[in-house]
């Protein structure tokens, strides 16, 4: 096979070094950050007493105390809880009557979490990430302890609300950001950030920027990070009702932004528009359904997250792809996503688990399907690549193995054709375009070098002539409605977008953003139904 090499240095610089065949070329450079500390909160039987949650990203456990009231029993008020969309999460403070599913807020519980000490330095940029799922108002989910108040307060008062303190004293003094209104019995992400390059605090609720605020003081709080509670005049109060799960933190404030730019039919664009945020994104997918909807489907954290944009300018609730498979066990290790949709209006997304492959499907009456191995495929597999729209209702799915190119197809009744080996080498790269013919254009990299090449309607291949470009590391492709097809890629570090007509010509390159790390394009070759000008939109992810 083909052989990548990776260096990292102390510092967290990453640098790949790929081998076209005979010579080995450096990458652009790029800074590995993960979470300082997380905590799953997963590793505790429903109903169970929490003793302690382990931190799997740092050396910071939580530790948990409380009780309920008397009225409710005063057992454990820190517990595991089991059969929501984290199962298990820690359910806080809130009572489980006996042969109930009922979740009953107890206002005088006292059950917290706590770390042995901070987990983030409030003078300098943070970012917290969590999901929560309050059964009342008023409390803090997460805090960190000053001397007489809190560094940073994260709390579900009817609205979402994200404060830092502007002195360690008596008074409530913080600077604070409200977001969207607190629903009961729905989960929400919560992301809040603090970047001291700009004294900017940020509050994302649900990968939406709820909003900001100017936060000038550099005031320390290095007593213990905190779930359910903060500090007031020095003693702990208002604790957290509800359930928590896979709370994060991070030693810088994050980007993760997804911007989203609109080419329209007569070849103008718009301005872009930040359109999500999630921590530590590496990817992002797109795919417009026949009915006009647009399903955006992001990879972050090894998690895959889904959320519509409908047609008429309104957005879903971002959620949490379920990824159990077929066998009832949770798909992990995810690394790449492909996403396409087919002329039913199923979305179908590919993606890299441990390196083999696995496939869902969404369906507007059934919702997700659980996660399966394409049959035939193989292990090791580095890129992938995804395209539908076709006229029969089958899908086009590219995968990359040892730098090897190979092809599957995806029929309507849920079938698949042979996992079959194309050729090529070096390959680290692939996109996919229908065409409204029946016939698809690929875009491969190999070498940091863009390719082109034509599957015909027969199913034969011709092409894998040079395109160009340098230091190419993502690539995306789209089909149009004229026979066209529109690429974006990312080319040491920049978003670049080019078009081939249906004469075989191609466009003049254009540059559409600075910083990027990853590209979708979102079309359907067939019109979508209403939107005869077929506009496109590229959605560029930055880091």
């Amino acid at each position: 096979g083909t052989i990548d090499l990776w260096a990292l240095d102390g510092t967290g610089q990453a640098v790949a070094y790929l081998l076209n065949g005979t010579t080995l070329t450096a990458q652009t450079a790029q800074t590995l950050t993960g979470p300082t500390h997380t905590w799953q909160l997963d590793g505790t039987a429903d109903r169970a007493a929490v003793g302690t949650a382990k931190d799997t990203s740092g050396n910071l456990d939580l530790t948990a105390s409380g009780n309920l009231s008397a009225a409710n029993g005063g057992g454990p008020a820190v517990t595991g809880h089991a059969g929501d969309l984290f199962s298990p999460d820690v359910l806080i403070n809130t009572a489980t009557p006996a042969g109930s599913t009922q979740l009953t807020p107890d206002g005088n519980a006292t059950g917290t979490l706590a770390a042995g000490s901070n987990a983030v330095d409030t003078t300098k940029s943070f970012t917290v990430d969590l999901w929560a799922k309050p059964t009342n108002y008023g409390g803090v989910v997460v805090s960190q302890d000053a001397n007489r108040a809190s560094g940073f307060i994260v709390y579900a008062e009817n609205d979402w609300r994200f404060g830092m303190t502007r002195g360690d004293n008596d008074s409530w003094d913080y600077d604070l950001v409200t977001g969207p209104p607190v629903t009961f019995g729905v989960w929400a992400h919560v992301t809040v950030a603090f970047n001291a390059g700009n004294s900017t605090m940020y509050l994302y609720v649900d990968g939406r920027l709820a909003g900001t605020a100017t936060h000038t003081a550099r005031v320390g709080s290095t007593g213990p990070l905190r779930i359910s509670g903060y500090k007031y005049q020095g003693v702990q109060t208002a604790r957290y009702n509800g359930q928590i799960a896979d709370v994060r933190t991070y030693s810088r404030s994050l980007n993760g932004t997804q911007a989203q730019l609109t080419r329209t039919a007569d070849g103008t664009w718009g301005n872009a528009e930040t359109v999500a945020f999630v921590p530590d994104t590496t990817q992002a997918g797109a795919a417009l359904l026949p009915n006009g909807d647009t399903v955006y489907v992001t990879l972050a954290g090894g998690k895959e997250y889904a959320q519509w944009h409908y047609r008429n300018g309104t957005w879903s609730t971002r959620t949490l792809i379920p990824t159990k498979g077929t066998d009832n066990v949770d798909v992990t290790g995810i690394t790449a996503i492909a996403v396409t949709a087919d002329s039913s209006g199923a979305v179908q997304v590919l993606s890299i688990a441990n390196g083999g492959l696995r496939h869902q499907t969404w369906k507007p009456a059934t919702g997700w399907s659980k996660d399966d191995v394409p049959p035939t495929s193989g292990t090791g597999v580095t890129a992938i690549a995804a395209t539908g729209g076709y006229s029969d209702g089958s899908s086009q799915f590219m995968s990359v193995i040892g730098g090897v190119i190979y092809h599957q197809s995806r029929f309507s009744d849920g079938t698949w054709s042979t996992f079959t080996q194309l050729g090529y080498s070096g390959v680290t790269a692939v996109s996919a375009a229908a065409l409204p013919d029946g016939s698809t254009q690929f875009v491969d990299v190999i070498g940091g070098v863009m390719y082109h090449l034509t599957r015909n309607l027969n199913g034969t291949w011709t092409g894998n002539n040079q395109l160009g470009g340098t230091g190419v590391t993502a690539v995306s492709a789209i089909g149009m409605a004229n026979g066209g097809s529109q690429f974006a890629y990312v080319s040491n570090n920049n978003a670049y977008w080019l078009m081939r007509n249906a004469n075989g010509t191609w466009s003049d390159t254009r540059q559409l953003a600075t910083g990027a790390s990853g590209v979708a394009l979102t079309g359907y070759p067939l019109a979508p139904s209403g939107d005869p000008s077929y506009n496109t939109s590229t959605t560029i992810v930055t880091s």
